[in-house]
């Protein structure tokens, strides 16, 4: 089975992990803006900001531990961040792009790639108010 194949089947499962659990859909929307000038003085229009509608797995940090010692530190993971998983068969999320959960727009503070074999199957996202 090929990278792509599994990115595939995860993407797929972000869908319909919604159904097992009778939720309704696990779908947040990835806000990128447009494209920025080359130069401060360079006026024009750069187009509208992008969206994408995606499957996601969105979860708290609270209550987990790592090697005996809680996740959340206040610094780097604070209370209210979420850990958002994203299929890799969509857009690659950026730092300056947003997260819209539930209606709440979330800054994106740390992407991790998946990726065994140099193909990524999915990101993790760290997401902040």
């Amino acid at each position: 089975m090929s990278g792509s194949q599994i990115a595939a089947e995860v993407a797929a499962a972000l869908r319909e992990v919604a159904r097992d659990v009778g939720d309704g859909a696990f779908i947040v929307t990835l806000l990128r803006g447009p494209d920025e000038p080359e130069t401060p003085w360079d006026a024009g229009n750069y187009g509208e900001p992008q969206e994408y509608e995606l499957p996601a797995l969105v979860q708290n940090y609270g209550g987990k531990v790592f090697d005996g010692q809680a996740i959340i530190d206040g610094t780097l993971i604070q209370a209210d961040d979420k850990r958002v998983l994203l299929p890799a068969t969509g857009p690659q999320p950026t730092t300056s792009d947003r997260l819209l959960i539930g209606g709440v727009s979330y800054a994106i503070v740390s992407i991790r790639e998946t990726a065994p074999s140099g193909v990524a199957i999915y990101y993790e996202c760290q997401a902040r108010k």
